[in-house]
């Protein structure tokens, strides 16, 4: 951030410097921003490593609506159309799940296709636990790449987007954490449904 806030104050003065070391500074700030979003995004999967997470019951439907909330802008600039089901009540961690349900919305608007991106969030229960599915009209993922995009710091195919591949990487710890499981498959008319399992919450 230090890096970042020093090109910030010397593009604030670009008048004073000769024009060719302007670009470079632009370079500077792109490259300590991308620096410390690969920081944070270390940290979290750091810190959501087995046994360190504490469960509470979660309406899933208020984390999605929360997640959405906060992806409002992008919702809107992409003109994107997103539906959501009622949603089942879970055992986990309503931050971390927020994340999850954050991530791949937000990855459904940045991999969309040529029409505008149309999302569906649906859930289905499994006995003692829940199926979320996100379904999107997107580019899709290749067969090839399914398991490998969960990979840290593998981005697959995705060299025309920023990122630093370890966003789903990060999602799936999450899941893991809390006794699920991801993946992704294509949508019967095109894009993709990745789909998680959570516990169902249970009184004790």
């Amino acid at each position: 951030n230090g890096i970042v806030g020093l090109a910030a104050v010397l593009q604030r003065r670009a008048d004073t410097l000769p024009g060719d070391i302007r670009p470079f500074l632009d370079k500077i700030e792109d490259q300590g921003r991308h620096m410390a979003s690969l920081i944070d995004s270390l940290l979290a999967y750091a810190d959501n490593a087995p046994g360190t997470q504490t469960f509470e019951q979660v309406d899933l439907g208020s984390v999605a609506r929360s997640a959405l909330t906060l992806l409002e802008t992008d919702i809107q600039n992409s003109r994107t159309q997103i539906s959501l089901e009622e949603m089942p009540v879970v055992a986990g961690d309503p931050a971390q799940l927020e994340r999850v349900f954050g991530n791949l919305v937000q990855n459904a608007i940045k991999y969309k296709g040529e029409a505008d991106p149309v999302i569906a969030i649906t859930s289905a229960e499994l006995g003692d636990q829940v199926r979320i599915d996100i379904r999107d009209n997107g580019m899709g993922v290749p067969d090839n790449l399914r398991e490998r995009i969960f990979n840290p710091l593998d981005r697959g195919n995705a060299t025309t987007q920023s990122g630093h591949g370890l966003g789903l990487s990060i999602i799936r710890r999450i899941v893991e954490t809390h006794h699920g499981r991801i993946w992704c498959q294509p949508a019967p008319d095109g894009g993709t449904v990745f789909s998680f399992t959570l516990p169902r919450y249970v009184e004790p």
